[in-house]
């Protein structure tokens, strides 16, 4: 806890701020990715998933690597920390998809 400055202290009375941040991200996130869908005009489920990957491995994975290797934070954790926003993004690639056929 020392690393980031913080005490337990700090933490025990946790703020809603991550949750709202969470929750307008991923909206951002999901609208970014419908728009580039529909001007790309991806079709099938595989191709949804794709672009989504390509886009987290472009931007989301190599901003992770860069903070975090900055930070002295493990890969392990890096892959972990990414790996959660990869699988995001994924389902997110083939729910835009298929919401879109309906």
């Amino acid at each position: 806890m020392l690393v980031w400055d913080k005490t337990w202290e700090d933490v025990a009375n946790p703020s809603s701020l991550p949750y709202i941040y969470s929750v307008v991200g991923s909206v951002i996130m999901n609208y970014t990715i419908a728009w580039l869908y529909m001007r790309m005009n991806i079709q099938t489920v595989a191709s949804g998933v794709k672009v989504a990957l390509v886009l987290w491995l472009a931007f989301v994975f190599h901003a992770f690597l860069i903070h975090h290797a900055f930070t002295l934070i493990p890969f392990k954790a890096t892959i972990d920390d990414a790996g959660i926003e990869l699988i995001n993004m994924a389902i997110a690639g083939f729910l835009l998809v298929v919401w879109r056929r309906r």
